[in-house]
């Protein structure tokens, strides 16, 4: 008994609706099998796509004249696209279909290749699908993997197609990169007014970046003009104790943590280091708790 599955066989025992018959057979095979509602052959390099004239023209104001008005597409059953390809229209048809998922199969790969055939025939949400496909890998980063002939493909299709959203994303991308700017720079068929565009926007950030950087280095002198005068006097303050509390038999503390130290107790040496920690213990509560200091180090946190 042949128990091969076809697309359009039914149940005997439940009566299939049009909605049944979406979910039958498998998407990749869809539009290569006759279905009820099918009452339109796409010829496609030799290929017959079955899809509807009502599906068509809803979505495309081309198909849509082309099957209202005098054209002798009106009544034929059978029509030739010459110059497409076929993975391109059964991938179309499937954007189209209410039935099915409206991804597209290969990414920016499918986006790229279907842009001339929405443009062709007006196909506004496509167009729209394949500017946020392509958007969504712009938004993942790596662009300078392939030296910039991604971003370069990006405007050559902004510039074709007037994708405004998707322009705007990769000029932003281009003027953060000097190797994209580098890759636009040198290719030669891009709009001269795109390339501007990118230089403008390349040129705004790294005034913006000098701007902060002459700044930060402003403040990082004020910053070290500051702790030069708060520990140079320490030093010598310490050169000139240290001898002189190797004399004395004086007990001394520091002031800043209170520990004790005695030359009674202590090798002369190590008082000498003791005293140099009392130095710093001196120095750290200075600039623990100078002003401009600890504005420029919670300006960084």
């Amino acid at each position: 008994m042949d128990t091969t599955d076809d697309c359009s066989s039914q149940s005997p025992d439940k009566p299939a609706l049009e909605d049944d018959a979406d979910l039958s057979c498998p998407q990749n095979l869809y539009f290569k099998e006759e279905q009820p509602l099918s009452d339109l052959i796409l010829l496609v390099e030799g290929e017959r796509l079955f899809a509807s004239r009502s599906l068509l023209a809803l979505a495309s104001p081309v198909f849509s004249i082309m099957f209202t008005s005098e054209f002798k597409e009106k009544d034929q059953k059978e029509i030739e696209l010459p110059g497409k390809k076929s993975k391109d229209i059964d991938e179309l048809l499937k954007f189209l279909h209410p039935g099915m998922d409206d991804n597209l199969e290969q990414g920016h790969v499918s986006a790229f290749r279907l842009l001339p055939i929405a443009e062709e025939y007006q196909l506004v949400k496509l167009m729209e699908k394949c500017e946020d496909t392509i958007l969504e890998k712009i938004s993942e980063g790596h662009l300078t993997r392939d030296k910039g002939e991604f971003v370069v493909k990006c405007l050559e299709a902004c510039a074709r197609y007037g994708l405004d959203k998707l322009y705007r994303a990769v000029i932003q991308k281009c003027s953060e990169k000097q190797l994209l700017v580098n890759s636009v720079r040198k290719n030669e068929s891009l709009p001269l007014e795109v390339k501007n565009r990118v230089f403008e926007e390349r040129l705004s950030i790294l005034e913006n970046e000098r701007e902060i950087f002459l700044s930060t280095r402003e403040r990082l002198e004020t910053v070290k003009g500051r702790l030069r005068a708060i520990i140079q006097p320490h030093e010598n303050h310490c050169r000139c104790r240290v001898e002189l509390k190797l004399r004395s038999n004086m007990q001394r503390y520091c002031t800043y943590c209170s520990r004790n130290w005695c030359s009674d107790h202590v090798s002369s040496e190590s008082y000498r280091s003791s005293y140099w920690f009392n130095c710093n213990h001196r120095v750290g509560f200075t600039v623990a708790n100078d002003g401009l200091l600890k504005a420029f180090i919670e300006s960084k946190d």
